[in-house]
């Protein structure tokens, strides 16, 4: 078993039976602990009698998620099943507390917010723009409840399936669920160098200005559409 860090994996068990697997992800910000990554998997699976074609696709799956974070970290059985069931999208969705152990020190962290429910062309556009700042876009959407509680009903689509579709814009990096009404409380934590609002938030008061102030960020209007 050979790891290629960002390459995948090679399966070599003779000149004419060898397997690659590659790596399933579109974003690699740092190698470190892939091989680590691949050899308690593997170690993992064929203790449990699995066979070593397929430890081999769970160890560079797992390997996958390792590298799309700037140093090592740990991630659960149920995070690397969420991975296959629903992709690479799916890794991009964290909780605050992942996300702050995470963000890459190299890159502007950018920030934007907002329901994003019932998700449009429009949305997309806005979210796309993003690329533009050239940082590390995270987006947070509230929670059901912080959207009942302000609108008295519940989004058409859930915090999951909102998320999800989120995740899957390519502009986008990360995405955080908060229960609060506003996205102060996570600005506070993450620290955002950039805070992006859509124009119409222009010469208006937003329930964030106090915690954009507290950090520092800069703040961009971008066109909604």
């Amino acid at each position: 078993m050979i790891s290629l860090d960002q390459g995948g994996l090679l399966l070599f068990q003779s000149p004419d039976d060898y397997q690659f697997f590659e790596a399933q992800t579109q974003e690699v910000f740092d190698v470190v602990g892939a091989g680590d990554t691949v050899s308690s998997v593997l170690a993992f699976m064929i203790a449990g009698k699995a066979s070593v074609e397929h430890a081999a696709y769970w160890a560079q799956l797992a390997a996958s998620m390792e590298i799309q974070h700037v140093g090592v970290v740990s991630f659960t059985k149920n995070e690397l099943l969420q991975r296959f069931e629903f992709g690479e999208s799916s890794t991009k969705i964290m909780t605050i507390e992942q996300l702050c152990k995470t963000l890459p020190s190299e890159l502007p962290v950018v920030f934007t917010n907002g329901f994003f429910d019932n998700i449009s062309a429009g949305h997309l556009k806005f979210l796309d723009q993003l690329k533009t700042l050239n940082g590390f876009n995270v987006v947070g959407i509230n929670s059901d409840n912080s959207i009942d509680e302000q609108k008295g009903a519940l989004p058409l689509l859930n915090e999951r399936e909102r998320a999800l579709l989120l995740s899957a814009v390519e502009a986008v990096d990360r995405v955080v669920i908060f229960n609060e009404l506003d996205a102060g409380s996570m600005i506070r934590r993450i620290r955002p160098q950039i805070v992006v609002k859509g124009k119409h938030f222009l010469n208006k008061k937003m329930p964030e200005e106090k915690a954009i102030e507290e950090t520092g960020a800069k703040l961009e209007f971008f066109p909604v559409y």
